[in-house]
Order: C-alpha cells, then structure tokens, then sequence
C-alpha cells in the first residue's frame, strides 16, 4: 500500500505543466508572447487570422455593436 501515494502524486503532476493555448485563444491589447503579434484582439502567428466570436449583437441608428466571448465591445457602420 506504499505506492498508492506515489501513484497519486504522479497522476497529480502529470496534470499539471504549461498547456499549450489554442490559436486565437489569448486576447491582447498589443503585445502577446512566444513570438506571435496581436491581430483584431487576439494573439495569433504570422500568417494566421483571429475572428472574434460574439456573444450578443445589436444595431440601430446606422451602426452595429457586439459583444465578444471576451466582454469587449466591437462596433462598426
């Protein structure tokens, strides 16, 4: 019965460690990390194109305004 904790300290740490993001996953005001630039909000590769994914969308009054999985306001028109 020794090795139970030791079982459950590896099971443990083999979750943890740096996860590497998904493209477009990291929002950015104007730097990101690692060599990639910040692109419409996100932190994207050369070469690569972020678009946001809105939540809500609204318009009237000759213009158009959503909300991004962020929070952040996007408007246009």
């Amino acid at each position: 019965m020794r090795w139970v904790p030791m079982v459950v300290a590896i099971a443990l740490a083999t979750g943890c460690g740096d996860q590497n993001p998904g493209p477009c996953s990291i929002p950015c005001d104007d730097g990101c990390p690692g060599g990639t630039t910040c692109s419409v909000g996100f932190c994207a590769a050369d070469g690569d194109t972020c678009e946001p994914a809105f939540a809500a969308v609204t318009a009237g009054g000759g213009f158009a305004c959503a909300l991004d999985q962020f929070g952040r306001a996007w408007c246009w028109g």
